[in-house]
């Protein structure tokens, strides 16, 4: 494969020997790649060639034909979000939103659209927004862009119209009517109010978003319900999710 340039931002980075490091980068032009650079660290590592998670960079990379991993030539910094890394729970968040596009995405799946997302919240994070307004809009247009959220206008089992609060059914895949609400005891409990938002936020175009507001209510329940909505979806709870947890962020 020739050489490839584009621009990505890093999911995950590990030592590998002595001065050597694995990247895990999600990229604009060709999705996940997992590639080496080698001498990034030790006392003869050039500055800033040491690539930090969440940061934005310029990446020159090519595949090895007898391996998984692809070498980085160059990834040369383009935003360290400076804002988050300052604020110990927004880089948490960024973290999170990291953890959480390496999990849903695979490697060499391109999606610009995705990527821009990523930037985008990131961005957003670094701003005096609330950190956890903006987990929960990149939660929703992320679920959304996945193929995950499903539509809140009609029972999922018998395709009633649904006005005022529902019942979220995890298993079935979207919401319950009273008259179905039986068939899974265990769904979640969705206020009219959540269920404006999420729709809002998925059909709203990014540059907008910062503008929209949600009440406390809204947003304790908004939190509970995505937090058992992506846990589902990804099979388990992810790191970043129990260490907010632990430190009650």
């Amino acid at each position: 494969m020739a050489i490839q340039t584009t621009e990505g931002i890093v999911l995950r980075k590990q030592n590998l020997r002595e001065t050597s490091i694995i990247l895990k980068v999600f990229t604009r032009d060709f999705g996940k790649i997992s590639g080496v650079i080698k001498g990034a660290r030790g006392p003869g590592a050039a500055v800033g060639h040491n690539p930090q998670v969440f940061s934005q960079n310029s990446v020159v990379f090519y595949e090895r034909k007898k391996s998984s991993l692809s070498t980085i030539s160059h990834c040369d910094l383009l935003n360290f979000f400076d804002p988050i890394r300052s604020d110990l729970e927004r880089t948490i968040y960024a973290d999170y939103f990291m953890e959480l596009v390496d999990t849903v995405t695979i490697e060499g799946d391109a999606d610009k659209g995705l990527y821009d997302l990523c930037l985008n919240s990131l961005w957003l994070l670094s701003k005096p927004a609330s950190p956890k307004r903006v987990a929960r809009i990149f939660e929703i247009k992320l679920m959304d862009a996945a193929g995950f959220l499903p539509e809140f206008k009609s029972c999922s089992n018998c395709r009633a119209a649904i006005e005022g609060d529902g019942r979220f059914s995890l298993k079935i895949g979207g919401l319950l009517c009273d008259k179905c609400r039986g068939n899974d005891h265990e769904a979640l409990k969705v206020s009219n109010g959540t269920i404006n938002f999420i729709e809002r936020i998925r059909k709203m175009p990014f540059e907008l978003i910062d503008r929209i507001k949600v009440s406390q209510d809204v947003g304790r329940e908004l939190e509970v319900f995505l937090r058992r909505f992506v846990d589902y979806h990804v099979g388990r709870s992810l790191k970043t999710v129990e260490f907010l947890k632990k430190v009650k962020m």
